[in-house]
């Protein structure tokens, strides 16, 4: 069976095939040429680099500085990693049939739909080529229109707001697609029970458990360290290092309870030190509050945002890992982080997972969600009592458990079980 893997936001769906890959199934991984972000590239999981955090604003690499940087890296592309077939490829008639379930015959709306699949042909002629897709992002609207066999893992942006927006006629098209491609999955599953809701109010009922992949040779115990790696162990000298490696957002991870926190432990005379990945929406806001108040000679805010590898060696390097306090669910972050065997301070809704899952296995963390909670275990943290080496472990047992490999075959049809 041939599997086409699609989808490039913070690289899901490569990761995805990597893992299917290494359990010896037949995958390439479809790019989209027009994403440009650095989270989207397969280069960023592969290769050492910091990267400044306006470049993931304002000044996102060109596509020819993209291919620069992985020819300096000395990275090829492997086979596996396909472009889209050229332009003009011609228009599969089934887009068209299975589009009139999204558009309505209305002539207006027929119009709109021919012009979605045209611009589009490539990426749905090469989604023919397969038996079997892997999707996330809006692109599960093309693996629909392909006609293919396909399991959908969401982000989660696309399937909380694309297919409830309603102020154009285009919000309308690409809602009612999102709805339909939902429906029409083959297996429509997510780790996320907040996604688990959405799904239901779509129309998709018990989704299954589908965990993301980690990649557990990567993200694993003993990673090689680096200079960096080692400026950063004697700045902290002896104190417990914290890692906020997830995005400073107070919306969507609740960064500012996690701030506030640190601030009131450090100021209370706690040791700890903290390192800070620099990106997100609020984190000129949150870093300026670092940098002032009583805690500012306990934090190093790195030059730049770190690719994979570089993430790795400092999740290696962290007695905890600091990811969100807001949306009740998890990422990579957390996994790659217990995948290193580090401990995570995280909020996770248990209540919610056992809702949809109720066999779930919550995970060996550090379950914390408002500024007194955090501060807790802060405090535990920098007079050692708790336990972090242990927990890390018990972390990285149940990523391989839960999210290794053992896990690819929820992605693929009945019959590979």
């Amino acid at each position: 069976m041939r599997i086409g893997a699609y989808g490039a936001i913070a690289n899901a769906s490569y990761s995805i095939a990597k893992a299917l890959r290494s359990a010896g199934h037949d995958v390439e991984y479809i790019t989209n040429p027009g994403d440009r972000y650095p989270m989207s590239q397969p280069f960023w999981e592969e290769v050492p680099l910091l990267l400044g955090p306006e470049r993931f604003v304002d000044d996102v690499p060109r596509a020819a500085e993209w291919d620069q940087l992985a020819a300096a890296a000395g990275w090829e592309r492997p086979a596996w990693i396909v472009d889209p077939a050229a332009r003009g490829a011609r228009l599969p008639a089934i887009a068209l049939a299975r589009g009139l379930h999204i558009s309505g015959v209305a002539p207006a709306a027929v119009r709109r739909l021919r012009g979605q699949i045209q611009a589009n042909s490539a990426l749905i002629a090469t989604m023919r080529r397969y038996d079997w897709l892997v999707v996330s992002g809006i692109g599960v609207v093309d693996a629909y229109l392909s006609g293919r066999p396909y399991t959908y893992w969401p982000n989660g942006g696309e399937l909380r707001l694309l297919p409830f927006r309603d102020e154009t006629p285009d919000d309308r098209f690409v809602a009612a697609g999102m709805r339909r491609a939902a429906r029409g999955a083959a297996i429509a599953g997510t780790n996320d029970p907040t996604l688990a809701e959405v799904y239901e109010r779509l129309g998709v009922n018990s989704p299954p458990f589908l965990p993301f992949l980690v990649d557990t040779e990567r993200f694993a115990p003993g990673v090689d360290g680096d200079d960096l790696v080692a400026a950063l162990r004697e700045r902290a000298a002896g104190r417990p290092i914290l890692f906020l490696a997830a995005r400073q957002d107070c919306y969507w991870k609740g960064t500012h309870r996690f701030v506030e926190a640190f601030e009131q432990v450090v100021g209370e005379g706690e040791r700890l030190f903290l390192v800070v990945s620099p990106w997100g929406a609020d984190a000129d806001e949150l870093g300026a509050t670092l940098r002032s108040g009583p805690a500012r000679r306990s934090v190093a805010f790195l030059e730049g945002v770190p690719s994979k590898p570089i993430l790795a060696s400092l999740y290696g390097l962290a007695d905890a890992v600091v990811d969100q306090f807001a949306i009740g669910a998890y990422g990579a972050t957390m996994l790659e982080a217990l995948a290193c065997g580090t401990t995570v301070l995280v909020f996770l809704d248990l209540p919610g997972f056992r809702r949809y899952w109720p066999d779930y296995r919550e995970p060996p963390v550090v379950n914390v969600r408002r500024p007194g909670e955090i501060a807790d275990a802060l405090r535990a943290i920098a007079r050692r009592s708790l336990d972090t080496t242990s927990l890390g472990s018990e972390g990285r047992r149940w990523v391989l458990e839960e999210h290794g490999p053992a896990q690819t075959v929820r992605y693929l049809p009945p019959s590979y079980r």
